[in-house]
């Protein structure tokens, strides 16, 4: 019952139009976030994925925040992710060529905040690249993204974060190596994308960031991951 009780409070509370795009991340239209969520939508074959974001937050010796979500999430409750994912929201009457990723910055630094309690205040942060992927969690919903994945580092030791717990259910600094193990072992408690991010690209990224090479940045690729 409370379950039941914190899904309706929640999917109140998250009733927002999200935003439709192409494969090259060019504005089709907003739709209702629960309805770009559902397997009838994203299951066809005139379905267009939604803008999302995916932050990967390292503290100052490079460990990477990762987050349980909650189980009063809709979606894949009680699985682990990067530090923060959610979406950027339409907006009426802008040109989103202009305003994208002006947006996307700020619902990275929103999101975060409302997710974490934590506040990115003026950290910088660095858009990667995008991915496009689709998974099914169950019978009525799923994902279907053109992903930004953002990679921000701040300058404190592992921070105590007190998260949201409508939105996270646990959270944990690791290290590099500490990753690694974690994840060999809690693979399929992983989300879709998370494990997507990490069987392609995410060790490389995270030693290259390590060593300051940007060469891994290059923020207009989008991939498409399955």
């Amino acid at each position: 019952m409370k379950r039941i009780l914190n899904l309706y409070k929640y999917s109140v509370q998250q009733s927002q139009q999200l935003i439709l795009v192409d494969f090259n991340d060019k504005l089709q239209k907003p739709m209702d976030k629960w309805l770009a969520h559902s397997t009838n939508y994203i299951f066809n074959q005139q379905s267009y994925p939604h803008r999302a974001f995916s932050l990967f937050l390292f503290d100052q010796n490079y460990k990477l925040l990762l987050q349980q979500r909650s189980n009063a999430k809709k979606t894949f409750p009680l699985l682990w992710a990067n530090t923060c994912c959610s979406h950027q929201l339409y907006h009426e009457n802008e040109d989103d060529n202009v305003t994208k990723y002006r947006r996307s910055d700020f619902y990275v630094r929103k999101r975060t905040q409302e997710e974490l309690n934590f506040d990115l205040k003026d950290t910088p942060i660095e858009l990667v690249q995008k991915i496009i992927y689709s998974a099914k969690d169950n019978e009525e919903f799923g994902e279907y993204e053109l992903d930004y994945i953002y990679f921000a580092k701040i300058q404190q030791d592992q921070p105590r974060i007190n998260g949201n717990p409508q939105e996270i259910q646990d959270c944990k600094w690791v290290s590099l190596d500490e990753f690694d193990q974690f994840s060999k072992h809690n693979k399929k408690s992983f989300t879709p994308w998370f494990n997507l991010i990490n069987d392609s690209h995410l060790l490389n990224w995270w030693k290259k960031f390590k060593q300051n090479d940007q060469s891994f940045i290059i923020p207009e690729k989008i991939e498409k991951l399955n």
